[in-house]
C-alpha cells in the first residue's frame, strides 16, 4: 500500500520545520502544503477540524491535530511511522 501523507505547514513556523526534517530523517515521503499558498483548502480542514493549529497532518486520510493527537513532534512522528507500519 502506498501511504498518502499531507503536511499543512506555514513558513516560519518552528514546529513545522521540525516535523518535515524529522520526517525526511525516517523517510517518509509527505506532500507539503503551505496554508499560505493554499488558503481555501486549509479554510476548509480547519473548520471541519475545528482548529486553526498547525502543523496539521492527514495519514491516509486520518488527522493529526497538534495538542489534541501529539502534544511534540517526536510523538507525532511516532504515530504517523505506527500508522504508515499497519
Amino acid at each position: 500500500m502506498i501511504n498518502k501523507i499531507t503536511l499543512f505547514t506555514m513558513k516560519g513556523c518552528f514546529y513545522c520545520e521540525d516535523l518535515k526534517e524529522k520526517l525526511n530523517k525516517n523517510k517518509i515521503s509527505y506532500k507539503n502544503k503551505d496554508i499560505n499558498e493554499y488558503p481555501e483548502e486549509y479554510d476548509k480542514i480547519s473548520n471541519l477540524l475545528e482548529t486553526d493549529s498547525i502543523p496539521i497532518i492527514s495519514v491516509n486520510g486520518i488527522w493529526l491535530i497538534p495538542g489534541i493527537d501529539f502534544d511534540t513532534i517526536d510523538e507525532c512522528v511516532e504515530k504517523v511511522i505506527k500508522m504508515i507500519q499497519n
